[in-house]
């Protein structure tokens, strides 16, 4: 982090059985509430009782919290950034791989990953890491949701002209990438016009920041129009920086399914479709699965449902 090694956390779960089980790396979704950590393990909340369902039926789970969670919680959560989601969820499974060993603890050679929302991101950003720098070999990958084109969701949002819900949460990735490429970092007004500009400066603490009282969600009044009128051009050094973070068009050896509801205006299906079309073309073993009329919220459950069914279907 920062060009330093640091100390992260995350949850694993192995079941109290006898039986040789295989593995699942389960990568979570956008986190405002620090007490939903994976490795607070508080089995109300969402995310640890979806490694606890998991486990519960056969799998060893590996949970990892990412930078900015958990014993990481001071510092800033590099939000929907690949190479930091995917090394994060590397160490982890290195590191649930190394307990394992250490306490004797057999497991088959099934290697599963999933994940929704940034945790579907996550998810493909772990696979191309594993694929790309181990010699581990993933069974099969289920991802929900994720904005895995970050080109092509970005050009979309600035070309809506209505109010966004999810505007503050964009400019969460907006704020992250400013603040992490040297070729932007640029002051909120050279982004925003005022007053939002002065709002936005006065953040500390974007994972936990709750009060957008006032704040403008339609692009086309929120962002000035320099930067409408840049990210419009071929030569945007915003567009560029975020098109470091594409991970929609490249050929994983590991057969993918996509899930993604039809109604998503937070993660917009355009994500996954045009995921789907680049790897089919590029000749990769992946299905797409639509969840007809779920939005973002509705179309957990059966993202879960579905993906430990696929799961069940493949481990032996």
């Amino acid at each position: 982090y920062g060009g330093e090694t640091i100390e992260a956390s995350g949850l694993l779960l192995v079941p109290n059985s006898t039986d040789v089980l295989p593995l699942i790396s389960f990568q979570h979704g956008t986190l405002t509430d620090l007490s939903n950590t994976p490795s607070a393990f508080k089995l109300e909340r969402n995310e640890a009782t979806i490694g606890a369902i998991a486990a519960s039926i056969g799998y060893v789970v590996m949970l990892p919290d990412y930078i900015g969670y958990g014993v990481s919680e001071d510092l800033p959560h590099p939000y929907e950034v690949g190479e930091s989601l995917g090394t994060v969820s590397l160490d982890m499974l290195r590191a649930a791989l190394e307990y394992l060993e250490t306490e004797e603890i057999n497991h088959t050679d099934k290697l599963f990953l999933a994940g929704y929302s940034e945790g579907g991101y996550a998810t493909m950003a772990l696979l191309q890491q594993l694929e790309q720098t181990t010699s581990l070999e993933v069974t099969h990958a289920s991802l929900g949701a994720g904005a895995y084109n970050k080109t092509g969701f970005s050009e979309a949002i600035f070309q809506k002209d209505e109010p966004l819900t999810f505007m503050t949460t964009y400019l969460w990735v907006l704020h992250t990438y400013n603040t992490l490429y040297s070729e932007l970092n640029r002051p909120w007004s050279a982004l925003v016009n005022a007053p939002y500009a002065a709002q936005l400066e006065a953040i500390s603490d974007w994972k936990t920041h709750a009060d957008w009282s006032g704040l403008e969600t339609n692009p086309q009044v929120l962002f000035t129009a320099d930067l409408l009128t840049e990210f419009n051009s071929e030569n945007s050094p915003l567009k560029r920086a975020i098109a470091k973070n594409d991970l929609h068009n490249w050929a994983p050896k590991t057969p993918l399914t996509l899930f993604h509801g039809t109604a998503d205006d937070f993660v917009f299906p355009l994500n996954s479709e045009t995921t789907f079309e680049a790897m089919r073309n590029q000749g990769v073993q992946i299905d797409y699965i639509s969840l007809e009329g779920k939005n973002h919220q509705t179309a957990v459950l059966p993202y879960i449902e579905q993906t430990l069914r696929l799961f069940e279907q493949l481990k032996n």
